[in-house]
């Protein structure tokens, strides 16, 4: 893993730290109904897990495509 990918994941769990600190009221938002406040904080960390799955997933289909191009300069050496 390297250090793009630490930061990409630090970043995105941020993220639904800050939906979670939302919906339980920190950080106090004035002017600010506390319906609206729950939803802003669903949506926001709604966002932040899809965003790590789909990283999650990228990663792991981009780690699979190098596998597969390693495997095909195997087979062409040794013909």
């Amino acid at each position: 893993m390297n250090i793009i990918q630490i930061i990409n994941y630090t970043v995105r769990i941020l993220i639904v730290i800050l939906g979670l600190g939302i919906i339980f009221g920190y950080p106090e938002i004035p002017n600010m109904d506390s319906k609206a406040r729950y939803v802003m904080g669903v949506v926001i960390t709604l966002f932040g897990i899809y965003r790590m799955v789909l990283l999650y997933m990228q990663s792991k289909r981009y780690r699979f495509s190098d596998d597969d191009d390693d495997d095909n300069e195997n087979k062409d050496d040794k013909q």
